[in-house]
């Protein structure tokens, strides 16, 4: 899961919400809502700042806390592969 991905689901329904996700001065906020939902950062270990690149563009991958850490990763190169 990305921000990105959350804040265009929500855009429809929840501007707001979608706006406040977007909003920089939100960013050391963002991850302990993801915590709070059961989603944890998911660092790649392969970028200095542990973020995985989609798009031309550098993002913040988010996992599930149910998954190993080991699939956590795994999801994270299959969503960085698929986009």
């Amino acid at each position: 899961m990305t921000l990105d991905r959350v804040a265009n689901a929500a855009t429809p329904t929840q501007p707001a919400f979608a706006e406040w996700l977007r909003d920089r001065r939100n960013a050391r906020r963002v991850p302990h809502r993801f915590e709070d939902c059961h989603y944890v950062v998911v660092r790649n270990s392969h970028d200095t700042e542990g973020r995985w690149k989609m798009g031309g563009k550098r993002h913040t991958v988010y996992g599930k806390t149910s998954l190993s850490e080991r699939e956590r990763i795994a999801a994270a190169n299959k969503l960085t592969r698929a986009r």
